[in-house]
């Protein structure tokens, strides 16, 4: 289970580092959101599992956004395309970000390679101010939780 694990963190870290040297990003600040809060991914016997549950939101001071959700990353200053593997589908990512009264409003858009070929939504509304969020996919209900920065 261990090897598991470290193949996902390694995935994960790997796929960071991409983002961060092909578009010279650099964030500033990290808010956590979550069913749970903070989230500790050593715990998990399938960390696998529960991943798209969680939403980690990086900002920079240019105002560029990196959100990570379910093993994949978007952005609002580029699309990043994700090759069709066994353990992931392939897809091309994106992000629309706006914010209006206090909440963020972030809209995580994937053109799917595999299965339909369709592109899936996923909005996702923040409320920093009270630490909340809710996150929406159409067909399914929503998912809501709590959201907290993290220390850089």
């Amino acid at each position: 289970m261990r090897a598991k694990y470290k193949l996902i963190l390694c995935f994960f870290t790997a796929s960071l580092s991409f983002a961060a040297s092909a578009s010279n990003f650099l964030y500033s600040s990290v808010v956590l959101c979550g069913p749970a809060g903070v989230k500790s991914w050593t715990d998990d016997k399938h960390p696998d599992i529960g991943a798209h549950k969680y939403f980690y939101i990086h900002k920079s001071k240019d105002k560029k956004i990196v959100v990570w959700n379910d093993f994949y990353q978007y952005t609002n200053f580029n699309e990043i395309t994700y090759p069709h593997i066994w353990t992931q589908n392939g897809g091309i990512t994106s992000l629309n970000y706006s914010a209006a009264e206090g909440i963020e409003k972030y809209v995580l858009s994937i053109k799917n390679f595999a299965n339909s070929g369709r592109t899936h939504m996923k909005t996702l509304l923040v409320d920093l101010s009270s630490g909340t969020f809710i996150s929406r996919v159409a067909g399914f209900d929503p998912t809501m939780g709590v959201c907290n920065p993290i220390e850089k």
